[in-house]
C-alpha cells in the first residue's frame, strides 16, 4: 500500500514532504473532483426547512431516508461515472503527453524523457535526504 497527501492538503507540508507525498508526483495517483462533500451539503440543504419544526427523532428517520435514497442514487449511477471519468482521464492524458513533447520540442536545449526521469529520481533523492543538494539543486528544496 502506498500513501500521499491529497493535492489542496499537501501544500501546507515543507517541499520535501510535497515531493515524496503529494498526489501529482506519485505514480498511480489520479485527479480528484473534491467536491463530493459539497454535493452531499447541497442535496441536504432541501431538507432544511421541512426538518425545523421536526421533533429529533422524526428529523433523524427523515434525513436517514434521504441519506439512504441518496447512497443508492449514487451507488446506481457509479458505473456510468466510471466510464465518464475513465474517457476523461484517456483525454487528459494524451493532452498532455501532446503538451510535454511540444514543450521539448520548444525547448532551447535537447531534452529527452529519460532526462526527465533522471530529474524526477535526483529530485526525489534530495527530498529523501539519500543525497545532498547541490547549488543546481537550491530551488529544488530550501533547507
Amino acid at each position: 500500500m502506498s500513501l500521499a497527501v491529497p493535492a489542496f492538503h499537501v501544500y501546507g507540508h515543507k517541499l520535501p514532504c510535497q515531493i515524496k507525498y503529494s498526489t501529482r508526483r506519485l505514480d498511480g495517483y489520479g485527479l480528484t473532483d473534491g467536491e463530493g462533500m459539497e454535493r452531499l451539503w447541497s442535496f441536504l440543504r432541501r431538507f432544511a426547512r421541512v426538518t425545523k419544526e421536526m421533533t429529533p427523532s422524526h428529523r433523524l428517520d427523515l434525513l436517514t431516508d434521504g441519506l439512504l435514497h441518496y447512497g443508492r442514487r449514487k451507488s446506481t449511477d457509479m458505473e456510468m461515472q466510471l466510464l465518464q471519468r475513465l474517457d476523461r482521464a484517456e483525454k487528459v492524458t494524451v493532452l498532455a503527453e501532446e503538451d510535454i513533447s511540444s514543450v521539448i520540442k520548444e525547448a532551447p536545449v535537447l531534452i529527452s524523457e529519460r532526462d526527465i526521469e533522471r530529474w524526477k529520481k535526483r529530485e526525489m533523492d534530495v527530498a529523501q535526504h539519500t543525497v545532498k543538494p547541490t547549488s543546481t539543486d537550491e530551488e529544488l528544496v530550501q533547507w
